[in-house]
């Protein structure tokens, strides 16, 4: 574990607690305005093992071998206020037969891979500036990332198997906000960075929304990163998740 994991917690729990407490004594607004949101990331996976070996799975890849996935968000706003959370959640599996190099010759062997993921984003904003059609506002939470992955190789001459399970968090800051364009149309913008149990983890997201009587439709493209001493989060030293999103929202 690195340097940062008792520094990270009194991070989180500080920025927490400071952004509800402050929240709790300010009554002077309306009531709360809550948005649910599902949608589809197309993301395809990228990084470095601690081997130094590439990891490219892409979103076809993803598809392919995908056995369940689930993403959505909430928020609740108040006044210049803003609570907000977003959780992607997805459980991929593969089986494949391949040839494994060992010294001058090549065994075929049966490998099934299993693997589970979850990204958690959750903070407090306060907005910061607001202009007609535009608001912003600065924000500081915590990101989790947990991988489960199982895999088991078989064959003739070899056979082997093995679990890593690790979950990680980091504190985060960032801003996010939304432009008007017409009476429909709107964009959307986020932007946060953070460390923790991970060396730097950074988020970026811009997007476009409909407006609908009482749903929004949405669009857009979403990077998330992470970086790691070699050792600190199992096989990886970093990891990615890039690609497309699209989604509908619920205001109530």
């Amino acid at each position: 574990m690195n340097k940062f994991k008792f520094g990270k917690g009194v991070a989180v729990a500080t920025l927490m607690l400071c952004g509800t407490s402050a929240l709790a004594q300010d009554l002077s607004y309306d009531s709360w305005k809550f948005t649910g949101s599902v949608y589809g990331w197309g993301a395809g996976i990228g990084g470095e093992a601690v081997t130094g070996a590439d990891i490219d799975i892409s979103f076809s890849d993803i598809i392919d071998n995908l056995d369940f996935a689930i993403m959505g968000g909430l928020k609740a706003e108040r006044g210049p206020w803003t609570l907000f959370s977003d959780v992607v959640y997805l459980n991929m599996s593969a089986d494949e037969n391949a040839d494994l190099p060992l010294g001058p010759v090549t065994i075929p062997v049966d490998v099934s891979v299993d693997m589970k993921s979850v990204i958690g984003t959750a903070g407090v904003g306060y907005q910061i500036y607001q202009q007609p059609g535009t608001k912003i506002s600065a924000f500081g939470g915590a990101r989790m990332l947990w991988i489960e992955l199982e895999g088991d190789v078989s064959g003739r001459l070899l056979s082997f198997d093995g679990k890593f399970d690790s979950t990680n968090w980091d504190a985060i800051v960032g801003i996010m906000g939304e432009t008007q364009i017409n009476d429909k149309w709107y964009a959307n913008y986020y932007a946060d960075v953070g460390t923790g149990e991970s060396n730097y983890t950074y988020q970026a997201l811009a997007g476009l929304n409909y407006k609908l009587s009482k749903a929004d439709l949405f669009f857009g493209y979403r990077y998330t990163k992470w970086d790691w001493d070699k050792g600190d989060f199992g096989p990886f030293s970093d990891l990615d998740t890039s690609g497309p999103y699209a989604g509908v929202k619920f205001r109530f």
